[in-house]
């Protein structure tokens, strides 16, 4: 049996990583309110998660979450899945700047992810699918 989402976040050295608000140590929470089917709880922690990795670049706390982050689209409502989807194209745009190792494996992390992301997209409808295509358009960069 595949482990809860609550136990995997708990297990992540949330300590080692950087973000631009706050501490990634908030992460746990967040990604759990995100998971939410809860919309005001989903959206709010969207518009966190986005703070927290992307604000003023891409930190190294996204090695870690982007994961986290295509799981979470599966269950999605559609307004959270092109917030996520945001993000995931942020992390993407920003990430071939980065020198630092981490920024290597964020550029294979999100690359490993691309198969996934295109399976969700053939299901997205609307402003959902056009959020979809921007966040592979700007991995499938990263090549």
């Amino acid at each position: 049996m595949a482990q809860a989402l609550w136990m995997r976040l708990r297990e992540e050295k949330w300590e080692n990583y950087a973000v631009a608000e706050s501490s990634a140590d908030r992460f746990p929470k967040v990604l759990q309110d995100l998971a939410c089917r809860k919309r005001g709880r989903s959206m709010k922690a969207s518009h966190d998660v986005w703070r927290m990795l992307c604000k003023d670049g891409v930190h190294s706390a996204a090695v870690v979450v982007v994961p986290y982050l295509v799981e979470t689209l599966e269950i999605s409502i559609s307004d959270v899945q092109i917030e996520i989807c945001d993000t995931l194209k942020s992390c993407a745009v920003s990430a071939s700047g980065v020198s630092e190792e981490w920024g290597k494996t964020l550029r294979d992390v999100l690359l490993s992810q691309e198969k996934t992301l295109k399976h969700y997209s053939k299901k997205a409808k609307g402003d959902a699918a056009i959020a979809y295509a921007a966040a592979l358009e700007a991995i499938a960069a990263l090549s």
